[in-house]
């Protein structure tokens, strides 16, 4: 059924799929006569495109799947410190505690 499609395209789609674009990929194509430095910018590219829909629609995705009590508690406690509404709140350092303020444009001490 995929040898209809070209090799590039069963590559790239191969290193979109989890577990399989780091196990898989290039194997694969070594498999099929490609080089291994030939085979990694297709699978880096087809690893990095499903990102941006991810990043999207990961609210809505968790939003539906919260109906379901069984994902609820899969995700509470996993994801506490995600539940807050600022993306970054402070970095610890050795001599200092940093801290980026909303009013602020550059980060200073707290």
């Amino acid at each position: 059924m995929l040898e209809m499609f070209p090799e590039w395209l069963r590559i790239f789609v191969l290193s979109m799929i989890p577990w399989f674009e780091s196990r898989y990929a290039i194997p694969v194509a070594m498999e099929f006569g490609w080089k291994w430095w030939e085979a990694f910018p297709l699978a880096i590219a087809g690893n990095m495109l499903p990102i941006p829909f991810i990043l999207l629609f990961f609210k809505y995705v968790e939003k539906f799947l919260r109906r379901y009590k069984f994902w609820t508690n899969l995700m509470d406690p996993k994801c506490p410190a995600t539940r807050s509404h600022t993306t970054f709140r402070s970095i610890a350092t050795p001599k200092a505690s940093w801290k980026v303020r909303p009013s602020a444009s550059t980060m200073s001490p707290g």
